[in-house]
């Protein structure tokens, strides 16, 4: 990968994606030999190319916030402090999503099990990390009447591990 385009892929910042976002802009840093932005002089060089960067994969939105700074880190700052609130309302929003988490009537057990586990991932780039055994209560607890007797005999079991494929179900 071209380390000058490392940045290229990487999708506009949104008012939801920051969880997603910036771990891609510290990989392109990383890439171009950036320290991280917390422990960056400034004066240095990395600096400019951080602003550069940052400038470039922020949305329309962010990118007023941003204009006016003039180093990498102070821009990267602003950013950290305006998502550190609103990282705290995402957390609460996918911990209720995950508390109230149903199987829909005509939803498969894949993919039914594939949407929590897709909270669970959420709330760990979020910062909030989700057990296994949170999962499966939460998966069980969303089960229709149907499924009571599947459910005891998985709580009945000694080890309950889940099986992760990687790839999403296709909905049927």
């Amino acid at each position: 990968m071209n380390q000058d385009k490392s940045y290229a892929n990487i999708p506009s910042l949104t008012d939801d994606n920051w969880h997603l976002w910036k771990p891609l802009v510290e990989a392109a840093l990383h890439l171009r030999g950036v320290p991280p932005l917390e422990t960056l002089d400034p004066q240095s060089g990395h600096d400019k190319d951080a602003l550069g960067i940052l400038r470039l994969t922020v949305g329309p939105r962010h990118l007023p916030l941003i204009a006016a700074e003039t180093s990498g880190k102070a821009a990267w700052t602003k950013l950290n402090q305006l998502y550190s609130a609103t990282n705290t309302a995402r957390i609460l929003r996918l911990n209720d999503q995950l508390a109230n988490l149903k199987k829909e009537k005509n939803e498969t057990l894949v993919t039914y099990a594939y949407r929590a586990e897709r909270l669970q991932r959420d709330l760990t780039a979020a910062g909030q990390a989700v057990i296994d055994a949170q999962l499966i209560s939460a998966i069980l607890r969303g089960l229709p009447a149907d499924y009571n007797v599947i459910r005891t005999v998985i709580k009945t079991q000694r080890d309950i591990t889940l099986h992760r494929t990687g790839s999403s179900p296709h909905a049927t």
